[in-house]
């Protein structure tokens, strides 16, 4: 799959599902930013348009997901088997691994770095946190932390936000839910 930096506004308009004249005027009035080129078309960059798109609370459409590889770290077997099963029938076009065992879960991100981690906040002798905080940044492929937790509470959700983490859900996971976090529920709105 080819990732495509650039945009043309009818492009944009196509996956915004809106007028080539609506995305115009975002542009002219500065809320998505855009240049021109030498013949004076306008184009978008791709990651300013995921921000004005989520920014505007707007869906992100498949096409501009990122999501390509998914792995779980959830200490609790059945919660994984079913987060497994659940996100394998609701996202196909995702590879999901998951692991029961922290230390494993974390060297398999380690030796390839998945796009998104689900990282379950109770992972027992392993500093969770700490993994957030050391996974967020400062990898040449940057990895999209998840944390869940099955006593979730406001400190927590603060702490991890804090420490990189994308976002905070309750486990067991909603596949919808996650999904919809991802920008991935189009692809299930188009094949239902």
């Amino acid at each position: 799959m080819t990732l495509r930096h650039y945009f043309t506004t009818h492009e944009v308009a196509r996956l915004a599902h809106v007028s080539p004249s609506t995305v115009l005027n975002w542009i002219d009035r500065g809320l998505l930013p855009a240049h021109r080129t030498p013949g004076g078309h306008r184009r978008v960059q791709r990651d300013q348009l995921i921000e004005f798109l989520r920014s505007h609370s707007m869906p992100l459409p498949a096409q501009l997901s990122e999501v390509h590889k998914l792995l779980i770290v959830d200490g609790d077997a059945s919660t994984l088997r079913s987060a497994l099963e659940a996100l394998k029938q609701c996202a196909p076009q995702v590879e999901v691994e998951g692991f029961a065992n922290p230390i494993d879960g974390l060297l398999a991100c380690g030796a390839s770095p998945p796009d998104v981690l689900l990282l379950d906040a109770a992972l027992g002798h392993v500093d969770a946190l700490e993994a957030c905080r050391r996974l967020s940044g400062g990898w040449d492929h940057p990895v999209r932390v998840i944390v869940t937790s099955r006593s979730p509470s406001d400190s927590q959700r603060a702490a991890y936000l804090r420490a990189g983490a994308q976002g905070y859900l309750s486990s067991p996971i909603d596949p919808k839910e996650l999904l919809r976090l991802l920008g991935l529920m189009e692809d299930i709105s188009a094949r239902q």
